[in-house]
């Protein structure tokens, strides 16, 4: 927050600059040493709060010096009917930016208390008969300060929501986001009657690259991989990394052989991924879903099995739950044939 924060209180002293410049020549120079004042607080406390030990001490007091201004010059002009006095506002929006629930009632109840001395004094504050113009910079600043210090929170906030949901490294949605999404799939499978694909794929011998190279280019190849993926998908597939090298694509509305085309596009794709040491293959599961019986833990499991049995043909390759069940079960009868030979 705090890296954010110099832009949108340079615009804001700018402005409020601006408007005094506009009205002195009914307010007079006065006003000007205050701003200086304030602003060269809030400078140095900036420039040396990661030296503080506890900085919101720090950031409080400038700011209550702020309300402290903004209330003089409100009794120099008018008190209450201060044109001045709306640029409270602008002081109050900076608390929510860079204080708790705590810090916020504790600045609104100060707040509070410069308004309230200011009623007693505004029956002698001085009248200023100001033009239209400057009432309309002053205006103009509070409605400039505002949306800035909004500005600023809301983009703070947007950027936590997608770092909870979006892995950094791969860009792709994560594990968190997938289980948000689980109870709005399964819905739409119910009420469409439409079939719903998982594709899980792994990326192989993952770390022996990171061994042999280094989890630096173990990273690279991870980000080559999230992009090649989102790269071959619809808009409306999903992609999610479900941590380390393994991800999970989504396919809504898709039966098992769309599935598997996806599921061999993306092998192919990652396949041809150039400049890295080595050469970059994924093995991928396959498993798909009646609209009316999609349970998600039964078909990531069931697509799982599917992953572990294209690891053990041989990687790079894509393996359906079906086929993973067949080839379960040519093994196990190899196996009993081979307990059978051996007892005879």
């Amino acid at each position: 927050m705090e890296r954010r924060l110099p832009p949108v209180r340079a615009i804001t002293f700018g402005s409020v600059c601006l408007a005094l410049l506009i009205s002195m020549p009914w307010l007079g120079w006065w006003p000007l040493p205050i701003l200086a004042g304030v602003v060269f607080c809030v400078f140095m406390t900036d420039r040396h709060l990661a030296s503080y030990r506890q900085p919101e001490y720090r950031v409080l007091i400038v700011w209550l010096l702020s309300v402290a201004a903004i209330g003089y010059a409100s009794l120099q002009t008018e008190g209450l009917r201060s044109p001045l006095t709306p640029w409270f506002a602008i002081p109050a929006v900076a608390l929510a930016v860079r204080f708790r629930l705590r810090g916020v009632i504790t600045g609104i109840a100060l707040t509070a208390a410069v308004l309230a001395t200011m009623t007693i004094s505004t029956p002698v504050a001085r009248p200023v008969h100001l033009p239209t113009s400057a009432w309309l910079a002053a205006d103009i600043t509070l409605v400039i300060s505002t949306v800035g210090y909004t500005m600023t929170l809301l983009y703070v906030d947007l950027q936590n929501r997608d770092r909870a949901l979006v892995d950094p490294l791969t860009g792709m949605l994560n594990r968190h986001a997938l289980q948000l999404r689980l109870t709005e799939l399964a819905q739409q499978a119910r009420f469409n009657s439409t079939p719903i694909s998982f594709v899980v794929g792994d990326v192989d011998h993952f770390k022996q690259i990171n061994d042999t190279y280094g989890h630096e280019l173990g990273d690279r190849a991870l980000e080559s991989v999230g992009a090649t993926l989102r790269a071959h998908l619809r808009a409306y597939d999903l992609a999610y990394r479900l941590g380390g090298e393994e991800f999970l694509i989504v396919l809504p509305g898709t039966d098992r052989k769309g599935a598997l085309f996806v599921a061999e596009r993306l092998r192919s794709a990652v396949a041809a991924i150039p400049s890295f040491p080595t050469t970059l293959t994924m093995s991928f599961g396959v498993g798909s879903a009646r609209g009316d019986r999609f349970d998600y833990r039964d078909l990531l499991r069931r697509t799982d099995e599917a992953l572990y049995c294209a690891k053990a043909s041989g990687r790079n390759c894509v393996i359906s739950e079906e086929d993973a069940a067949l080839l379960a079960r040519v093994h196990h009868q190899q196996e009993v044939a081979t307990q059978s030979a051996s007892t005879s």
